[in-house]
């Protein structure tokens, strides 16, 4: 019998300790039957922004010109797109539906 103290059952097989490293093979999920997962649904972007990683300086000031507008438009495309992905990512674990 192979005794690792790093990842141990609880007597009673109430819970699991993992002290190292848990890795989900391909194919494999992490599901919580002790109470309901959260269902996510991913953002529609209708903004007519371009997605990136970076959100550009916005001018504060009375008015705002037109790259102002594309500005605000894109960052909000690039936060949907970023959240957007890791909802996905969420599902692909197991932890929303």
């Amino acid at each position: 019998m192979y005794n690792n103290t790093l990842n141990y059952e609880e007597q009673g097989g109430g819970e699991w300790h993992i002290g190292g490293l848990l890795i989900i093979d391909t194919g494999g999920s992490i599901i919580a039957t002790g109470g309901a997962q959260a269902t996510l649904s991913n953002l529609t972007d209708n903004t007519g922004g371009t997605a990136s990683t970076t959100l550009a300086a916005i001018a504060a000031g009375s008015s705002y010109a037109q790259a102002d507008m594309v500005a605000v438009k894109n960052a909000l495309a690039s936060v949907t797109a970023q959240l957007n992905a890791t909802i996905t990512a969420l599902k692909a674990l197991g932890i929303s539906t």
